[in-house]
C-alpha cells in the first residue's frame, strides 16, 4: 500500500526469470485499486552451488540439540542423517550442512551448532557458535561468535562489558540488534580485524557503539559469583553495555519458577531472537530444561516472551517423520519478524503462524499429521495475536482475496475478569476497533489466551481471503501491521452409493458384495480438500460396524479431489455379512452407510461464555442404501 509518495523494490532470487505481482494501491481518500503486472528478478551475482540452500531459511533457521535420521524429505546431498550441527529451515529444509557454515574455517568434522542468527542470505552470512572447539590449534572455542565470512569475536570480548577475565562461559544464543546495512559492515570489519584484535580492552564494545549495534547473547555458565551471581545462564546479555537486557525471570510467565534465588529455577536460554529493532516484546526463545506446570513447555519449543509456547517441537520437526517426536532446538533466527510495536498474528483457527505450518502464499496449513497437506478453514475462525506498543485501538479485518476489506465484529461477547470477578462486555464499534488497553487488562486478569475476535465464515463462498491487522496510534493514523492468506471451505463433499443394493434381496451367507460409491469434493478451481471416507454395516439390533475405509493419501480409486471415477462410480469396499458380524449374523434388513469427510478445519464459538473450540470437526456428508439378507 502507498499512502503518499512512492517506492522502490528489488526482487533477487537465485536463478532470476519472471514474476506476476499483485499490485494494490490505496490513496488518500482510502480508495483503492488493484492490478497485476510482470517484473523481471535478478539473479543473485554471488549465489555458489553450496549456497542455494541458505535461501530455505529467508523466513526462519534452526537446529535441533540430537542428531537424528530423516525418514521424510530426504537432502539434496543424499545423506538421510540429521545433525545437530546442521542449519534447518521450514518445511524440513537442510539450509546448510555443518561443513558449509565451518567452510572459510577449512574444518572438515561436524562441530555441532549452539547458536546462530542468519544475518543476509544473499551474501551467505551467517553468525553462530558451535558445541565443540575447533580442531585447528588456537583457531577458535565453543564460546566464540563465528561468521561464515571467517570473522571469529571471542567469548572473552563479548563478556568484557561483565568485567569477567580469562573464562569461556560458552555462547549459547546470540542475535544482533541494529541496522542490517551496519551489522554486515561491522562483520566485514571484524573478519578485516583478526581475532586477536578483539581481544583488545574494550575494542568490541567501542566498536559496537561506532556502528551503533549491539549483540544480545547468552552463556552456557553462570556469572561466576556463587552467591549472587552477575548474571545466569539464562539471563539474555548485552554484549555492548555490560548488562542484563531481560533476565530469565522474565522471559518466562509470572506463574513459572523462573530466577535465581528468589523464584527457585535457572531454566537457561538455548537460542533467542527477534527483530533487529530490538523490541523486547517480540523475543522468541528455548529454554534448556522444560516445565510441565501452567503453562507447560518443553526445552525443544519456540516461546514468546511472558506468554509460552509459539510453536512446538513438533511442529519445526514433524515433516523429517524422525522416530522420535521429539529432538530439542538449540539455535533459533527468524530472518522475517513482524515489528511489536505494530502487532501480528500467533494463531488462527488454533494453527500457530509460521513457516513450518502456514503456507504464506497459499493460505493452506498442515497443522496435524505429516502428509496431510492443504487444510482449509469453516465456520468459526478463532483469530489470535500479539498487539504492539504503539496501539491505542486495533482491529482484524477480512476480504476476498481481490475483495473490499471488511471489519469482524462481534457482539453479544462476554469475558470473565478475574480482578474484579465480573463478566465484562467486550465493545467493538461498527468499524471493528476495540480499545487496546481494554483487551490487555482483560488478557492479564484471567484470560491470557483471549482471542483478538472470532470470525464467522458461515454464508461466504469458498476460496481464499486475506485477513489483515490494523492498529490505530495516539495521533490517529492506522497502520497494517499484517496480511494474512486463509483458505476457506464450508462445503461438505458430494456423496453418493451405487443403486445396485437398494431394496434387493441376498443369499448373505454365501454372496460377496461388492459396495461401489462416488465422493467429490471440488469446491472452487483448485480447492480439493477430500480426507477420507467410511463404509459401515448397520441395523436395528448392531450398532455401525466399519467395513472399510480409505484416506486420499491412498491412491486409485481416491485422491484429494474424492474418487477418480467422477461421475462415475469405483469399488470402495467388499462386504461378507457373516465373516463381519460372526454370531450377530442373523437374517432382516441391513443398511449400508458411506461416509466422507473433507479436510477443512471447523471451529467453535459460543458467547457470551467465549467458548473457543479450534477443531470442531470437518465438512461431512453421507449416503446410505438398504437391502434384504434373506433366503
Amino acid at each position: 500500500e502507498v499512502l503518499e509518495g512512492t517506492r522502490k523494490f528489488e526482487l533477487v532470487y537465485p536463478s532470476g526469470g519472471t514474476a506476476f505481482v499483485n499490485v494494490r494501491v490505496k490513496d488518500s481518500s482510502g480508495s483503492t485499486a488493484s492490478g497485476m503486472t510482470s517484473v523481471t528478478l535478478a539473479p543473485s551475482p554471488q549465489i555458489t552451488e553450496i549456497d542455494r540452500g541458505i535461501f530455505a531459511c529467508r523466513e526462519m533457521a534452526f537446529s535441533t540439540e540430537e542428531d537424528f535420521v530423516t525418514f521424510g524429505p530426504e537432502p539434496p546431498d543424499g545423506n538421510p542423517i540429521i545433525s545437530d550441527g546442521d542449519l534447518l529451515g521450514p518445511g524440513c529444509v537442510v539450509c546448510a550442512r555443518n561443513a558449509d557454515l565451518l567452510q572459510a574455517f577449512k574444518v572438515l568434522v561436524d562441530l555441532g551448532l549452539d547458536a546462530v542468527d542468519v544475518i543476509d542470505v544473499e551474501r551467505y552470512l551467517v553468525a553462530f557458535s558451535t558445541e565443540l572447539d575447533s580442531p585447528n590449534p588456537g583457531q577458535f572455542t565453543a564460546g566464540d561468535l563465528l561468521i561464515t565470512n571467517g570473522a571469529v569475536i571471542p567469548n572473552a570480548a563479548l563478556l568484557y562489558g561483565f568485567g569477567i577475565r580469562g573464562i569461556d562461559l560458552g555462547l549459547d544464543a546470540v542475535h544482533f540488534i541494529g541496522e542490517p546495512a551496519k551489522i554486515v559492515e561491522f562483520l566485514d570489519y571484524a573478519r578485516n580485524m583478526g581475532r586477536d584484535y578483539w581481544l583488545r580492552e574494550g575494542a568490541l564494545q567501542a566498536t559496537l557503539r561506532q556502528y551503533s549495534l549491539d549483540i544480545w547473547f547468552s552463556t552456557e555458565g553462570t556469572g561466576p559469583y556463587p552467591t549472587q551471581p552477575a548474571f545466569l545462564d539464562g539471563d539474555l546479555l548485552s554484549a555492548r553495555d555490560g548488562v542484563i537486557v531481560v533476565p530469565n525471570s522474565l522471559l518466562l510467565p509470572s506463574s513459572v519458577p523462573a530466577g535465581i534465588p528468589n523464584r527457585g529455577v535457572d531454566f537457561g536460554l538455548d537460542a533467542v531472537t527477534c527483530a533487529r529493532a530490538g523490541n523486547k516484546e517480540g523475543i522468541h526463545f528455548s529454554t534448556e530444561i522444560l516445565y510441565e506446570g501452567d503453562p507447560s513447555f518443553t526445552d525443544g519449543d519456540v516461546l514468546l516472551i511472558s506468554n509460552g509456547v509459539i510453536h512446538t517441537n513438533e511442529e519445526l520437526i514433524r515433516c523429517f517423520k524422525p522416530k522420535a517426536d521429539f529432538v530439542g532446538l538449540d539455535a533459533l533466527s527468524r530472518v522475517r519478524m513482524w515489528e511489536p510495536s505494530c502487532g501480528y498474528f500467533t494463531r488462527v483457527g488454533g494453527v500457530h503462524v509460521n513457516p513450518t505450518t502456514w503456507d504464506y502464499s497459499t493460505g493452506y496449513v498442515d497443522p496435524v499429521l505429516s502428509g496431510l497437506k492443504d487444510r482449509p478453514f469453516g465456520r468459526w475462525v478463532s483469530i489470535r495475536g500479539v498487539i504492539g506498543t504503539d496501539a491505542v485501538e486495533h482491529r482484524v479485518l477480512y476480504r476476498a482475496e481481490m475483495g473490499i476489506d471488511v471489519s469482524i465484529v462481534l457482539s453479544n461477547w462476554e469475558v470473565y475478569h478475574t480482578g474484579i470477578l465480573a463478566w465484562i462486555p467486550v465493545v467493538f464499534d461498527p468499524a471493528g476497533w476495540v480499545n487496546t488497553a481494554f483487551w490487555n487488562d482483560l488478557k492479564d486478569n484471567g484470560n491470557p489466551d483471549l482471542i483478538l475476535v472470532n470470525w464467522y465464515t458461515r454464508g461466504l463462498s469458498d476460496g481464499k481471503y486475506i485477513l489483515t491487522l490494523q492498529i490505530k496510534k495516539a495521533d490517529g493514523s492506522i497502520v497494517t501491521c499484517q496480511e494474512l492468506p486463509i483458505q476457506i471451505d464450508n462445503t461438505p463433499p458430494e456423496v453418493e452409493l451405487g443403486e445396485q443394493h437398494e431394496c434387493h434381496a441376498y443369499d448373505c451367507e454365501d454372496e460377496v458384495l461388492v459396495v461401489e460409491g462416488r465422493i467429490e469434493d471440488i469446491t472452487f478451481p483448485g480447492g480439493r480438500h477430500f480426507y477420507r471416507y467410511r463404509l459401515a454395516l448397520d441395523s436395528l439390533w448392531i450398532p455401525p460396524t466399519t467395513f472399510a475405509s480409505g484416506y486420499y493419501t491412498d491412491g486409485p480409486p481416491l485422491y484429494d479431489g474424492g474418487t477418480v471415477s467422477w461421475p462415475g462410480f469405483d469399488v470402495l469396499g467388499t462386504l461378507h455379512i457373516p465373516s463381519l458380524l460372526g454370531d450377530e449374523f442373523k437374517k432382516g434388513r441391513y443398511t449400508i452407510l458411506l461416509w466422507a469427510w473433507d479436510r477443512s478445519i471447523l471451529g467453535g464459538f459460543h458467547p457470551p461464555a467465549n467458548w473457543v473450540n479450534d477443531a470442531a470437526s470437518n465438512n461431512w456428508s453421507y449416503d446410505l442404501t438398504n437391502f434384504e439378507c434373506a433366503p
